[in-house]
């Protein structure tokens, strides 16, 4: 029952949000052993790799205890030349409005890409990373901006460290962009203003396209700000969330629900809204 009324309370949330789309969802449900990760809500499954170099080592693993059932983990012992991640299988076409959400557990917050976006289609560059400053304090950054001069995308948004990061536990962080032009961080329901610095390190090497987790682009053996540790229920959705709608996602006991499940269930809301009206 409790698990139906956070369902029901996803639905009515969500469907406040005009047009709101999930483009990709991945819940890192797969079993030990996987080498591919499912995209629920559309056709952007994604692929794992690794690289390592020398001594230093990098891996992917599956079926690790999640924030919601299973989550996968990706591991470097340097950050720079080795690490896991999965890259999509195809680019996903954003729009200029949309959020990304996701859970992470690490105890390393140097340097490290969680979420890299580079789209030549449609000049969009965006990466949202964890870092630590020249004093030692711990965070998360994002950062947006444009793939090349001639596109419309003026102005390099990044925010500066959100908030302290706390080792081995689970965090959700969320970005929202809006226009193209305003970019909001969430940390756990808590939001931080955007700000139009150009600081932070950049998005990659140039000319790579692609949506990966777990690391920057760039060719293997250099500097990939590799991610070390768990990543749960990630996903895109085509619409600018409110701090509302954020919150409500920090504060679930359950995953986003799949897209079916919106429907089904919105359908079933109609039909008892229906029989109350006889």
């Amino acid at each position: 029952m409790k698990k139906q009324i956070y369902l029901l309370f996803f639905v009515v949330f969500l469907s406040g949000v005009s047009n709101a789309t999930m483009l990709v969802h991945y819940t890192f449900d797969e079993a030990t052993g996987a080498t591919t990760v499912a995209d629920t809500a559309g056709s952007y499954n994604g692929t794992l790799g690794s690289y390592q170099s020398g001594t230093n080592t990098g891996l992917y693993a599956t079926g690790l205890a999640g924030k919601y059932g299973n989550a996968a983990g990706f591991y470097s012992s340097n950050g720079s030349s080795a690490g896991g991640w999965t890259l999509a299988d195809a680019t996903p076409l954003l729009s200029s409005s949309f959020t990304v959400s996701f859970w992470i557990n690490t105890e390393r917050w140097l340097n490290s890409a969680w979420f890299t976006y580079v789209n030549q289609a449609s000049g969009l560059k965006m990466i949202v990373y964890s870092e630590t400053t020249g004093t030692g304090a711990t965070g998360l950054s994002a950062k947006i901006g444009d793939y090349s001069s001639t596109d419309s995308i003026t102005v390099v948004n990044r925010l500066a460290l959100g908030t302290t990061g706390t080792s081995n536990e689970w965090l959700h962080v969320a970005a929202v962009v809006t226009n193209l032009s305003d970019l909001t961080l969430y940390v756990d329901g808590v939001s931080y203003a955007s700000s139009t610095s150009t600081a932070g390190y950049g998005f990659g090497t140039a000319g790579m396209d692609g949506l990966k987790l777990g690391g920057r682009f760039g060719a293997n053996g250099t500097n990939n700000k590799y991610v070390n540790g768990l990543m749960d229920d990630f996903a895109i959705i085509d619409s600018a969330l409110n701090a509302e709608q954020i919150l409500a996602i920090y504060n679930s006991s359950i995953p986003i629900p799949e897209p079916i499940t919106f429907i089904l269930l919105s359908a079933g809301l109609g039909i008892v809204r229906i029989g109350r009206k006889k």
